[in-house]
């Protein structure tokens, strides 16, 4: 009997710390001017104002895969979402589907979509040339 009431108490509490708080694997940090990332599933990667956003002007949505930025600029690379089968709303990131983006995070506006090469194109027209946009793990503990 108390073999069987250790169980249920370790599947509740198992069942509570899944359901009631982060998962392991997610995180967020600090970008720039009261920018964040945040990642709060494996496909659920933004970048937001941490104070909260009135549009979607101001954010780069889900899955940011790739990132930099400067005292002013966040540079973003995107993957767009899919919806994983016809039975659930569960959407996967579709890597046929990739977008570019710039961040100005004074202005809180973002300029694209954008294909790589117009993006190229545009970092240099914005002097952004010096950022070299990494996976979202790299900084994750810097």
């Amino acid at each position: 009997m108390k073999r069987f009431i250790l169980l249920l108490l370790l599947v509740y509490v198992s069942i509570l710390t899944t359901s009631c708080f982060p998962g392991y694997s997610d995180y967020r940090y600090n970008l720039i001017n009261g920018y964040i990332l945040v990642r709060s599933s494996k496909h659920e990667i933004v970048i937001v104002p941490e104070d909260g956003w009135q549009s979607d002007e101001q954010i780069i949505s889900a899955k940011v895969v790739e990132v930099a930025w400067n005292d002013r600029y966040v540079i973003a690379k995107q993957y767009g979402l899919k919806l994983e089968n016809d039975y659930n709303d569960y959407e996967i990131p579709d890597k046929s589907k990739v977008y570019y983006w710039i961040l100005d995070t004074e202005q809180q506006k973002r300029y694209g979509p954008y294909n790589k090469k117009e993006f190229d194109n545009e970092l240099r027209n914005y002097n952004l040339e010096n950022l070299t946009l990494k996976n979202v793990e790299y900084y994750k503990n810097k």
